[in-house]
């Protein structure tokens, strides 16, 4: 996931769903 998202708001939401 964190590959293809590559905006800090993605990522952002990625931390928030570990």
């Amino acid at each position: 996931m964190i590959n293809i998202c590559l905006t800090k708001t993605c990522i952002y939401i990625f931390q928030i769903m570990l």
